[in-house]
């Protein structure tokens, strides 16, 4: 499904526009070096970022190409490298990062008595520097198809705290008799939601009843469905801050994809494919998904008619569909519209509440036509990676990596340093301080808050 939405982003790429004026400066990944399991060196790297942190420190992406594993994260503490999270043939995927860096998407684990077969893949969570924990999964939980497809066993979506995670998975139906194959097991991929406890998660919901009181959207406003309305597959692209709200894509018996969110365990499809019952209209496969939802609750995405035409839709918090000329791709927390092809980025993907990094793909030429290659613009300058506008009770402290000074909470002003106590930079309230260039050794950040000056020592 992911595979397929990214071409079709592709093909739907409109204009270049403006949204805000900001120093951005490209991050191209397309010919970065890395290293797979045998040790063999590639200086090419193809794929897409799929989503930024919402304060702007993150961004995950993979291969989308020829499915070799390999998944990647950046991060502003070192914005011209990428951290390689997975460079084995295992089906390894990432999908969103929290403000914290806590990485969801699926993994694979080997099968022990063949080392050589498909293992089973489930949805999980990691940061750069643990190992995948699989996250829990129910009593019918299908290992056959979790072993047969790709990527589909998926936590997609993290709330910027971590809170909640949106994924999901194929969910047993049952077991047919087929006279060729013998017993043929029946399964659904259908959304599912887990909650922060302790120091994991626990499987809160599986939505395996969408169908029964689901609400399609006609003549401006959301009405009882028909009683055809199905569910049999539903691919997580967002959630809410809340967890309340997922958003994606239902594809029903027909093989129509409907843009469709999920309230409160509430299924509301924004547009109707067509079930069998309806003769006399046409069905239309074609379809399209909600990719997105904002803080104001608004949703976005985009849905494609029998006629090829494309529709670029709003469904706004009050339930008002609003169309556009071009794809919003996604919105920062102020309300403005970052369209697919923004500011010398060929596509969008996701980009931060302050809107200073935007990531995406390039589109490099293979020598067989063209490929996506992982791209990013980042606006250091303006960049409030720092601060989210709502941590208005974090504590200050520092963080320190890669010769990149971050601090934390909320501050009127940080100096910093060094040993013989002349200055070195400064700078006030969502500012990040590069000291790669400045000598080894030891730095005294002192920062001034409202509650009077914290003084914090760092090793460069």
């Amino acid at each position: 499904m992911r595979k397929h939405l990214l071409s079709l982003a592709v093909m739907l790429t409109v204009c270049t526009a403006m949204v805000n004026a900001q120093n951005y400066k490209m991050y191209d990944f397309s010919n970065y070096e890395w290293e797979d399991e045998y040790g063999d060196i590639y200086d090419s790297m193809w794929g897409i970022f799929y989503k930024a942190s919402a304060n702007g420190r993150y961004a995950v992406g993979a291969d989308t190409m020829y499915g070799s594993g390999v998944c990647f994260l950046w991060s502003v503490f070192e914005p011209d490298d990428l951290t390689i999270i997975n460079n084995t043939l295992l089906r390894v995927s990432l999908a969103d990062v929290s403000d914290e860096g806590v990485i969801v998407g699926s993994f694979e684990v080997p099968n022990p008595e063949d080392p050589e077969a498909l293992g089973v893949c489930y949805p999980g969570w990691r940061t750069a520097d643990s190992e995948w924990h699989q996250l829990p999964v129910p009593d019918n939980f299908s290992e056959y198809y979790a072993t047969a497809q790709e990527y589909i066993e998926e936590a997609r979506a993290i709330t910027p705290d971590g809170m909640y995670i949106a994924g999901n998975m194929h969910i047993t139906q049952g077991y047919k008799e087929n006279p060729i194959f013998g017993t043929v097991e029946s399964a659904y991929v259908l959304p599912c939601l887990w909650t922060k406890k302790a120091d994991g998660y626990e499987l809160t919901k599986v939505y395996d009843e969408l169908y029964k009181n689901s609400k399609v959207y006609k003549d401006g406003a959301f009405v009882d469905g028909p009683d055809s309305v199905t569910v049999q597959t539903f691919m997580v692209y967002d959630i809410s801050d809340d967890g309340n709200t997922i958003v994606g894509v239902n594809t029903a018996g027909t093989g129509g994809q409907n843009p469709a969110v999920i309230r409160n365990g509430q299924l509301y499809q924004i547009f109707d494919c067509g079930e069998e019952e309806y003769a006399d209209e046409l069905k239309n496969f074609n379809g399209g998904v909600c990719n997105h939802i904002d803080k104001q609750g608004n949703v976005y995405g985009y849905y494609q008619l029998n006629d090829t035409s494309v529709k670029f839709f709003t469904l706004t918090s009050n339930d008002e569909l609003v169309y556009h000329d071009e794809f919003i791709v996604c919105t920062t927390a102020d309300g403005k519209e970052i369209p697919q092809s923004f500011n010398g980025l060929p596509y969008t993907m996701s980009c931060s509440d302050d809107g200073s990094l935007v990531v995406g793909g390039s589109i490099v030429s293979a020598g067989f036509g063209s490929v996506n290659a992982p791209a990013l613009l980042w606006d250091e300058e303006s960049s409030t990676s720092i601060q989210r506008p709502d941590a208005e009770d974090i504590n200050v402290d520092v963080d320190f990596r890669g010769g990149q000074l971050f601090v934390n909470g909320l501050y009127k002003n940080a100096t910093v340093y060094d040993a013989m106590g002349r200055e070195v930079a400064a700078g006030g309230q969502g500012r990040s301080f590069n000291l790669a260039s400045q000598p080894s050794g030891v730095y005294i950040v002192k920062v001034d808050t409202k509650e009077g000056t914290r003084t914090f020592k760092i090793g460069n």
